[in-house]
């Protein structure tokens, strides 16, 4: 996806539908690939937060006959952080808080994605009231304006099947 086609999309968020569809992700194929992570990163983050601004957009919709709800919708990553674990503080029609994770791709609903170990572990500590929405076929939006997402509730987190991509590492040195 070229810059053009994202400031396109970018324009487009006011009249941007989501479609919520199963969250059942079948096993993916793993294939070797050679990826110039520094030249993705700027615009996987641009992604990312448009991504974002899609669902914020659609949680303010859910609770537009409660405004006083409504109006409390927070995008924390831009407002606080992106260290909180979470992305957007939504609310239940209740007013009950619910966090929000948004993992947005320009590929398919079964397109591996990847987590924090802080987000991680937010999920599982708020089982009851996290969600993590997984916006996919991203790209699309260049052409229409739907795109489909489907959510994860953090109850159902044990059935994510997470490995370990990196590690962290020190050399420790005995003399000189």
């Amino acid at each position: 996806m070229n810059n053009n086609n994202i400031k396109k999309i970018a324009k487009k968020i006011p009249k941007i539908e989501l479609t919520e569809t199963d969250s059942k992700v079948k096993e993916p194929d793993k294939k070797g690939r050679t990826i110039d992570y520094d030249a993705l990163q700027k615009q996987n983050s641009m992604i990312g937060f448009l991504g974002e601004e899609i669902v914020l957009k659609y949680e303010k919709n859910i609770l537009s006959n409660v405004p006083d709800l409504s109006q409390r919708i927070e995008h924390v990553s831009q407002t606080k952080g992106d260290g909180l674990g979470y992305d957007i503080l939504s609310f239940d029609s209740q007013g009950n808080e619910i966090f929000i994770e948004v993992k947005t791709t320009t590929q398919g609903k079964n397109t591996p994605f990847y987590m924090t170990s802080n987000e991680v572990n937010f999920a599982n500590k708020h089982p009851d009231n996290y969600f993590l929405y997984r916006v996919y076929n991203f790209g699309n939006l260049v052409e229409m304006n739907n795109i489909e997402f489907f959510k994860i509730a953090g109850s159902q987190m044990k059935n994510i099947d997470l490995q370990p991509v990196s590690f962290m590492a020190s050399a420790n040195y005995i003399g000189s």
